[in-house]
């Protein structure tokens, strides 16, 4: 996948849109929340990626 200017952000840029710190958005990383993409020696994030990161989540009932 090639990263092109609309769908993608920077890490400052995400950290913004999503409301989130830098190690908010590595942690994801890290979590495979997100994948983290290169161009050059920019990091980029996929926006909806990221989209999909913030909706929420129905909540799990524990059954027992």
């Amino acid at each position: 996948m090639t990263p092109t200017q609309e769908n993608f952000l920077t890490v400052p840029e995400a950290m913004e849109y999503a409301g989130v710190s830098r190690s908010t958005i590595y942690r994801w990383f890290g979590e495979s929340v997100l994948t983290k993409y290169k161009r050059g020696v920019q990091t980029l994030v996929d926006r909806a990626e990221l989209d999909e990161a913030l909706r929420p989540k129905p909540e799990q009932r524990e059954t027992g």
